[in-house]
């Protein structure tokens, strides 16, 4: 059965929410809650980190196949 790109992605999206999380909540410690615009800053850099984090290691998932390595053992 041959697996679309996407089937891939998925996995490196759910290990991308969890660092875009830790991202935003540590840099919510650092900054004022009062400021609006650092807020919105810091909410961006968050989803940004995830969302490369994810692209980089869905590209990865598709040319290492990590999940044929898995099941070999």
């Amino acid at each position: 059965m041959k697996k679309n790109n996407f089937y891939y992605f998925k996995k490196a999206i759910i290990l991308s929410i969890p660092i875009a999380v830790f991202v935003i909540v540590r840099d919510l410690f650092d900054i004022g809650l009062y400021d609006i615009s650092a807020i919105m800053k810091t909410f961006a850099k968050g989803l940004f980190v995830g969302i490369i984090t994810g692209v980089i290691l869905g590209i990865i998932n598709i040319f290492a196949k990590v999940e044929t390595f898995m099941k070999k053992k």
